[in-house]
C-alpha cells in the first residue's frame, strides 16, 4: 500500500470559481430568501438581512447554503463608521459573478422568480404557510 503525500495540501472542496450548490427545495423560506439576493449579486451584511430578508441570523443561513448547500459563498470584512463616532468591523457575503453566471445557465432565473413568488404570497397573508414535510 503506498503511503499518502502530505506535503501537498489537499482540498476537498471544488477548486471551480463556476462551482454552484443545490437550491434550496423551500422556496418561501429566509435561506432561499438570502440566496435570491446572493443570485441577484447582492452583498449582504447582517443589517441588510434584516431589511431585505426579515431575519438577525444572516451568518446561519450562509452557514447552511455553504455546508448544506455546497454553495461557494464569499465574504468581505469593512471597517465601518458608527453614529456615535467608533468603527466596527462587518461582513458582507456575496457570490463570484462565475458562479452567479453558472446558477443563472441552471436554473437560477426560475429559482429567483419562484422565491420571489413565494415570499410575496408569504408577507399577504402570513396564514398560507404551506404544511410542514412530515
Amino acid at each position: 500500500m503506498k503511503t499518502p503525500d502530505t506535503s501537498k495540501p489537499v482540498s476537498s472542496a471544488p477548486q471551480q470559481r463556476n462551482f454552484i450548490g443545490n437550491f434550496p427545495k423551500q422556496r418561501h423560506t429566509v435561506m432561499a430568501e438570502v440566496l435570491m439576493q446572493l443570485l441577484k449579486a447582492a452583498r449582504l451584511s447582517g443589517m441588510d438581512a434584516v431589511f431585505d430578508a426579515s431575519t438577525t441570523r444572516l451568518a446561519v443561513f450562509i452557514h447552511s447554503l455553504k455546508r448544506k448547500h455546497r454553495w461557494d459563498i464569499d465574504h468581505t470584512d469593512e471597517v465601518i463608521p458608527t453614529s456615535d463616532g467608533r468603527v466596527t468591523e462587518i461582513r458582507r457575503y456575496h457570490l463570484s459573478q462565475d458562479v452567479i453566471d453558472t446558477a443563472m445557465q441552471a436554473g437560477g432565473r426560475e429559482f429567483c422568480e419562484s422565491v420571489a413568488d413565494a415570499r410575496a404570497k408569504l408577507r399577504q397573508s402570513p396564514q398560507a404557510l404551506p404544511a410542514k414535510p412530515q
